[in-house]
Parts: structure tokens; sequence; C-alpha cells
């Protein structure tokens, strides 16, 4: 009886010990697996911002709240020093991005988003 306890005592430490040695095998083997991983992109500002906004850029923000605040295309153009033709490039492009239909649409949006309130 006791060399039976004494040999499941002995199959037990050199089991821990297997287990202890194909574990440092395993760290040794993935070691390499983990150094090679590509490490994440760092997102520039820019890319924060459209990422945040529905991929809006800047200046189709800038438009987004402007028409938030009630402004037409000509008043748009003057504020943002820009022909009126390119205003309502800007103004289909949001549109576009957001999926909206209508520039009351944006509106909202814009104020959901606390855009409306923003100077440009």
């Amino acid at each position: 009886m006791r060399a039976a306890g004494l040999g499941t005592v002995a199959t037990r430490l050199l089991s821990k010990q297997a287990g202890r040695e194909m574990s440092e095998v395993a760290q040794f083997l993935c070691k390499p697996l983990y150094t090679t991983l590509p490490k994440e992109k760092a997102i520039s500002p820019r890319q924060a911002v459209a990422g945040e906004y529905d991929g809006l850029s800047e200046r189709e923000l800038e438009v987004a709240a402007l028409i938030g605040q009630g402004k037409s295309n000509a008043e748009m153009a003057d504020v943002l020093v820009v022909s009126r033709p390119t205003v309502e490039t800007y103004v289909s492009r949001v549109l576009s991005k957001l999926g909206l239909s209508s520039r009351s649409q944006i509106a909202l949006w814009a104020r959901d988003k606390g855009l409306a309130s923003r100077e440009p």
C-alpha cells in the first residue's frame, strides 16, 4: 500500500514537472509569433474626426454645421469663401455619406452631433 502511495506521488510530481516543461516549450515556440504580429497603426487626427462623424471631412462638417444653423448655400459660400457650386457639391457629399435625402435631415443630424452651434 505504501509503495503504491509513493508511486502516485512520484507520478504527480513528474507530471507537474512535465507540464512546466511543456509550458516553457510552448512559450518558446510562440514567442516569435507575438513579436512578429503587426503593430496597431496610429490614426491621424483627420481620420479620428472622420471616424467620429460618419466619414465626413472637416469641410463637410463645416457645411453640415452651417446647414444646422439654417444657412442657405449663398450664405455658406460667403462664410467658407467658396463658390455656390462648390457648396452644392459639399451638400451632395454630406447627403450621400450620411445616407440622407434632405437638408433638414442634415440639420437634425448636425444638431444631434452638437455641430449646429459650432463656428466655421
